[in-house]
């Protein structure tokens, strides 16, 4: 009988050892929040990467990951309970210990969620390796005047250290220059549906951009209708440059879709030549117009590309008319001009 009651306690004090040796080194992470920002696996695949070792095996940090939101920034709570690493033994801490050990917060913003798990990989990765005792983390060597090694110590890392996020939030704030080409299209501003091509020139940041624009619309003719002369007509184009002022009301330009709405006004030049008649005259007439339109931005993943839809109008404040003389006039622009377009922009860091 006392036989089996020693067996019986040898297996217990086994069993026991199982369940106790993760508490005595061993970290742990937990993660909530949206669906959408779902990256825990990411997390701790980065984390485990950058300490060479697998996170359940190192230190014995508590980490606790909430994603509060996703939009218009990413945003998430991470909180780092564990104790200080003893120096004078590699001793493990007792549950009483444990129970006082301090909690430390930090939140963290980023961009997108992507951005978000880089980041907190970089502090939680920081959090743990200040956690494991002196003997694990390995010295740094210098060489002292005498030619002697010379062990510098190494301390925790700084509170800035684990609250990256103001670096972050400057780089949304910067100015980044970007240029652009589209393919437009015009309903009223010469007599049939025009086609063009537009260049243009960006300065801004995440939730306003300051546009500079020049187009040039494809030459049309119109012929003069009734007329006595057949073919009496004139050759048509127009070319403007517009200055807009754009503002992204519901949300940041650095999420992967964005919503933007510009104002501004269109300077330029409708110039028309007679075609049709013994004596053809050039003419021009100066082109002003306010505009508006409404962009919905697309940010090609991991590139510099942003795909870009437009529609809007254009109110001209001059509607001159092209008139052969003697015969009549040969056109007059409406009095609101349809835009759309579709193009790329590419920016520059």
């Amino acid at each position: 009988m006392s036989g089996q009651r020693s067996v019986a306690r040898h297996w217990a004090g086994a069993v026991g050892l199982l369940f106790l040796s993760p508490l005595a080194g061993a970290s742990e992470l937990s993660w909530s929040g949206p669906a959408e920002c779902n990256e825990s696996e990411q997390l701790s695949f980065q984390v485990e990467r950058a300490l060479g070792a697998p996170l359940a095996t190192t230190g014995n940090v508590h980490l606790q990951v909430h994603v509060e939101r996703v939009e218009p920034d990413a945003r998430a709570l991470l909180r780092i309970t564990g104790a200080a690493p003893d120096a004078t033994a590699g001793a493990t801490p007792t549950p009483r210990e444990e129970r006082h050990t301090p909690v430390k917060e930090r939140l963290l913003v980023a961009p997108n969620c992507a951005t978000l798990v880089d980041t907190l990989a970089v502090a939680i990765t920081l959090a743990v390796e200040a956690a494991l005792p002196p003997p694990a983390r390995p010295p740094v060597a210098s060489v002292s005047p005498e030619g002697s090694s010379v062990t510098a110590p190494r301390f925790p890392p700084a509170a800035a250290d684990l609250a990256p996020s103001g670096e972050l939030e400057a780089r949304g704030a910067q100015l980044l220059p970007s240029v652009s080409a589209h393919a437009m299209a015009d309903a009223g501003s010469l007599p049939k549906p025009a086609l063009g091509f537009a260049l243009g020139a960006q300065l801004g940041g995440a939730r306003w951009q300051l546009q500079l624009l020049g187009t040039l619309w494809l030459e049309q003719r119109a012929l003069l209708q009734p007329s006595s002369v057949a073919g009496a007509g004139a050759d048509l184009q127009l070319a403007t440059a517009a200055l807009l002022g754009c503002a992204n009301p519901l949300g940041s330009n650095a999420q992967p879709w964005s919503l933007g709405l510009c104002a501004g006004w269109e300077m330029g030049r409708l110039h028309g030549d007679g075609r049709g008649v013994t004596r053809p005259r050039p003419a021009s007439a100066l082109w002003l117009a306010p505009s508006l339109n409404l962009s919905l931005a697309w940010q090609v993943p991991a590139t510099l590309l942003r795909l870009v839809a437009r529609v809007g109008a254009a109110l001209p404040l001059d509607r001159n008319e092209f008139v052969l003389e003697r015969l009549g006039t040969v056109y007059q622009p409406a009095s609101l001009s349809a835009r759309a377009s579709l193009g790329v922009d590419i920016a520059f860091e």
